[in-house]
């Protein structure tokens, strides 16, 4: 792929254009512009022009200069890059993410209250220490048992809430552009 990357690099040179931004020798891409290409390590030329397209032509302001940059790739990698459908399959991969790890919190806060909920039982059922005899001395320490699963369920149910109302919070604040 290196070859292609260089033959890229000198087509936008030859077809430098005015903007300061890319003022200079090198025009729209540098060296280090070739390094950062290559660093994300594409397979294939659909996914080398693509990769290309991200380091070099998602800086630029001006849609005429991604215009000759979409060119470029699609003239020296001969690969058709849409451009829309990238965005649109890039763009909701975050949310689909987020959208999962709402719905594994929101069942991992059901689960939790339903233990609260047993463990909360458990320990109105358990006698107390000082209440009455008991067949063995087992009963405290049952009692005290059931107490601390209580209370670590109901941090556990306290924990998996705030991280649903979170995820959730994102989702609903969540502004996709173009560029994301």
């Amino acid at each position: 792929y290196a070859a292609k990357m260089v033959a890229v690099m000198r087509e936008l040179q030859r077809r430098r254009q005015r903007s300061n931004v890319f003022a200079g020798r090198h025009g729209f891409i540098t060296p280090r512009d070739l390094f950062r290409w290559a660093e994300r390590g594409a397979v294939g030329y659909e996914a080398l022009a693509l990769d290309g397209f991200m380091v070099l032509g998602e800086r630029l302001r001006s849609a005429e200069e991604r215009a000759v940059v979409v060119d470029v790739l699609q003239q020296v990698l001969r690969v058709a890059l849409d451009l829309e459908q990238v965005y649109q399959q890039v763009g909701s991969e975050p949310q689909q993410r987020l959208s999962e790890a709402l719905a594994a919190a929101q069942a991992a806060t059901v689960k939790a209250e339903a233990a609260r909920a047993e463990a909360a039982a458990a320990t109105a059922t358990t006698p107390n220490a000082g209440a009455g005899a008991s067949s063995s001395d087992k009963g405290p320490v049952q009692h005290l048992a059931a107490v601390a699963a209580a209370e670590a369920a109901a941090a556990a149910a306290a924990a998996a809430s705030d991280e649903a109302q979170a995820i959730s919070a994102a989702l609903s604040g969540m502004v996709w552009t173009r560029s994301m």
